[in-house]
This record gives C-alpha cells, sequence and structure tokens, in this order.
C-alpha cells in the first residue's frame, strides 16, 4: 500500500509542475516563477510576458513552502492546476503596462482597499433589564444581574490596571553564572480592574510623592470605586418614574407624568394611591 504524500513532497510536485510549465512557455532554461510583489511584477509578468491565472482568492500567493494551510492546501492547489484552473497564461500589453505602473494591480494575492470587510473586535454586551412596579407593572428602574465589576456598572467602562499579571519581575544579573537572589512572591494586591465613570475626568493633577525625596509628581486624581456588591448599582428609570434610597434602606416611589396628562386623584410629584386591595391589608 502506497504512503500518502507528505507536505514536503506535494510543494515539491507542484513547484516541478509550475517551473517546467513557466519554462516551457517562455523558452528559458533558467525561467523561474517569483511571488514578491515587484518580482512578479517586473521579472514574472513583464520580463518573462506571463501571469498566473486562478490562485485561490484565500491563500496568499507566496512561496509555495510558506502557503498556509498544510497538506490540504496543497492537494487543493495540485487539483486546481490539474483540472486547468490554475495556469499560466501570455501577459497581455494591459498586465505588462498595469505591471509597470502599479505592481499590486497584477499580483493574485492583491486585494483593493473596500474589497473585504475589516474585521472588528469582539462586540460586547451588557444586559440592563427593567425593573417593574409590583401593583402596576410600570419601570422603575434598571439593575444588571452580573456581579463581574465591568457588567455591574451601568454606564461605566472598565480599565484594565495591571499588564504584568503572571509575568516574571524583571531583575539585574551581575554575570551570566551567578544569579540574584530570587525575590518574595506577595501575588498582586490591587483589583484586577479599574472602574471609571464616563463622567469622570481623568485629569493628571499634581499629588504629593511617598518617596523620600519629597518631590511632586504628576498622578491621576480620580479613581473609580470598586464594585463588589450590585445592590448599590440599581438605577432610576427615566421615562415614567424614578425612586430615591431613603434613610434605613426604604424605598420611595413618586409618580412623573411627562405627557402633561394628569389622572383623577393623582398629581405630578405627588404619591401614587393604588388600587390593589393586597395594599389595603392592615
Amino acid at each position: 500500500m502506497k504512503s500518502p504524500e507528505s507536505r514536503e513532497q506535494l510543494q515539491e510536485r507542484l513547484r516541478t509542475l509550475v517551473t517546467k510549465a513557466l519554462r516551457k512557455r517562455t523558452r528559458n532554461e533558467m525561467a523561474d516563477l517569483h511571488y514578491s510583489l515587484k518580482d512578479y511584477a517586473n521579472l514574472t509578468v513583464v520580463r518573462d510576458k506571463v501571469k498566473i491565472v486562478g490562485w485561490p482568492s484565500d491563500l496568499p500567493f507566496t512561496n509555495f513552502n510558506n502557503v498556509p494551510g498544510g497538506i490540504p492546501s496543497r492537494r487543493r492547489l495540485l487539483a486546481l492546476w490539474a483540472k486547468g484552473t490554475l495556469c499560466l497564461r501570455p501577459a497581455t500589453r494591459e498586465d505588462i503596462a498595469n505591471a509597470m505602473r502599479d505592481p499590486r494591480s497584477v499580483h493574485p494575492s492583491y486585494r483593493p482597499g473596500g474589497t473585504k470587510p475589516k474585521l472588528r473586535g469582539r462586540n460586547t454586551l451588557t444586559l440592563t433589564p427593567v425593573v417593574l412596579e409590583p401593583s402596576k407593572l410600570e419601570p422603575i428602574g434598571t439593575h444588571p444581574t452580573s456581579t463581574v465589576p465591568s457588567a455591574a456598572t451601568l454606564g461605566d467602562r472598565a480599565r484594565k490596571q495591571r499588564i504584568d499579571t503572571k509575568k516574571p519581575r524583571w531583575r539585574n544579573f551581575d554575570s551570566p553564572y551567578a544569579r540574584a537572589r530570587m525575590l518574595p512572591r506577595a501575588g498582586i494586591k490591587s483589583s484586577p480592574n479599574v472602574l471609571e465613570s464616563e463622567s469622570d475626568t481623568c485629569d493628571d493633577s499634581v499629588v504629593p510623592s511617598t518617596g523620600s525625596s519629597g518631590s511632586m509628581k504628576r498622578g491621576r486624581s480620580s479613581y473609580g470605586r470598586p464594585v463588589d456588591d450590585p445592590l448599590p448599582e440599581f438605577l432610576p428609570f427615566t421615562g415614567w418614574a424614578t425612586h430615591t434610597f431613603l434613610a434605613g434602606g426604604t424605598l420611595s416611589l413618586r409618580s412623573q407624568v411627562f405627557s402633561g396628562e394628569v389622572g383623577a386623584g393623582t398629581d405630578g410629584g405627588e404619591d401614587v394611591e393604588s388600587d390593589d386591595p393586597i395594599e389595603d391589608w392592615p
């Protein structure tokens, strides 16, 4: 049973096929296919008057040793060459003129600007469910459900505080054979994130230094507050009603009618009397 071809064997067979076809078409026994941007335009297209057609758009046109994808990509190129999709054709006068004017326009891997959408970073989403008043099911506020600091604070953004986490500390070496004594590893004592509100100004104010020199240095004066419990992050709903926290943790509901229409028995800014019989129980 014949063993399957390796990666090196596949790319060598592909290189042999392309080189033989190029030398046969150009009638030059020393001709080779060039892959770089300028060499392909100046040597392959302009000098040899040959261009490659049918190269896959998802593979970079480079040396066969550097084509990504391993064995499957090389088998794919061999299959395209066997079908005639990937082949060498004579370069036209327009191709030669374009190669002399702009080498990128004739390169098989060239992509004009705007043809492929630019990859974007991962989209983040913070869920903010609306809290309803039990008797009338009116929105009274929003409350995040996550206890993660970056998600438990509505309207705030999390800034990474430490960038040297899980990295060795830099130390001076007296010689390549003598190493300094290991420093004690107490670990990072600061919180992993610092929360900053959008309204906080990150101005650099002059603060006194704690060093022995007593010099003044510039530092950040306003830091965000850490979030351990999402309960203090209960925010009022600005659409129909608002809430305020009183002393002792009690919640007072105040109705706000923004449309200008005040119902019978209710005034704007006054307490709302509910018709729910449960509230009338002693």
